[in-house]
């Protein structure tokens, strides 16, 4: 093998390393809230681009609107968890007065710091969002493995008989 039929080998290889051991930036994370009252729970949150005014039914039906700790605690637990991007936790809305635009009032992690931002209404932001993760009961593992067992020797049984 020569250096030219080397050459395309080594780049796959090294582009699989750089895959596997470089740090990635997550754009979804699985958190866990307690001491939270209602908010309790796992929660899935993500990221969503754009202006507030288009995804106002969105960021006002999260858990943490109209609750600015609880936004503190979504965001800080979110960047706990490896959260990329700084995205804005948006808890209310500044009406601003006569003549004035509303703008939404957020919490967004900058380092290890939260702090309180406000963006205009048609500015396109990154924001947070969060599903509450349903728990699946796990299923009981040593009836599994009876129950396979059972199911081992039901099936090699008649080809014992038969001999």
């Amino acid at each position: 093998m020569d250096d030219t039929e080397r050459t395309p080998l080594r780049k796959w290889v090294l582009a699989l390393i750089a895959i596997l051991f470089l740090p990635m930036t997550a754009n979804a994370v699985v958190i866990e809230i307690t001491g939270q009252g209602s908010a309790d729970g796992t929660w899935d949150v993500t990221t969503i681009y754009g202006p507030f005014g288009a995804l106002a039914q969105t960021l006002t039906a999260q858990v943490w609107w109209g609750s600015e700790s609880l936004a503190s605690v979504f965001a800080y637990d979110a960047m706990q968890s490896g959260l990329q991007g700084n995205p804005y936790f948006s808890f209310a809305l500044d009406e601003g007065g006569p003549g004035v635009t509303p703008s939404p009032v957020s919490i967004f992690c900058e380092g290890p710091c939260l702090a309180e931002a406000r963006s205009g209404f048609d500015e396109y932001e990154t924001f947070a969002v969060a599903d509450r993760v349903a728990r699946l009961p796990e299923p009981d593992t040593l009836s599994l493995l009876w129950a396979g067992l059972a199911m081992i020797g039901w099936c090699g049984s008649p080809k014992r008989q038969q001999a």
